[in-house]
């Protein structure tokens, strides 16, 4: 686990990494090359952190959390960087169906709630610049004043389920 940051002072927990070190999980996908987590002992885990963490995981939904923000990227764009790290072809074409979809913005909203989500586009921005709108909801969360970024980031905004055709009809392998 890592700090996230010299203002935010919170902890990073990457709960994929969490499941496979402490061994939260019910079994492996072979398929897909992942653990299959064990929801219940992932959220035992995490409420026995007992402190303000920034959860990272397209799980951190399903665990309870305060607040949740969603980093969404164009399926096209998703594929480039999925494709540029390496990530069997199978599993890219999974990801961007999922992304079009918005299955874990859908999965946020249903767990949480809409004022408890928020959504970010990551598609043409750096590293720093997602950073800077995590650190900006962050900061809004803890000192309450959330109203003017649930209006920037509201979930809802972005809408690629045009990008379904383009991924149904292009061949990912490349």
């Amino acid at each position: 686990m890592r700090t996230y940051g010299d203002t935010l002072r919170l902890k990073l927990v990457e709960l994929n990494r969490v499941v496979e070190e402490q061994r939260l999980y019910e079994g492996f996908d072979e398929e897909r090359g992942c653990y299959i987590a064990d929801l219940n002992k992932l959220r035992n885990f995490v409420e026995a952190m007992n402190e303000d963490v920034l959860l990272e995981s397209h799980l951190a939904h399903l665990v309870a959390p305060d607040y949740v923000i969603v980093l969404r990227a164009d399926p096209l764009v998703l594929v480039e960087r999925l494709r540029n790290e390496g990530f069997p072809e199978r599993k890219i074409r999974e990801n961007a169906e999922a992304e079009a979809l918005d299955v874990i913005l859908v999965e946020a909203l249903e767990a949480c709630g809409d004022d408890r989500v928020f959504e970010v586009d990551t598609s043409r921005k750096s590293v720093e610049e997602v950073a800077a709108c995590i650190r900006e909801i962050v900061e809004a969360v803890k000192s309450g004043k959330l109203d003017e970024v649930r209006k920037k980031y509201k979930p809802g905004r972005l809408d690629w389920s045009h990008r379904l055709e383009a991924l149904n009809k292009s061949d990912l392998r490349h």
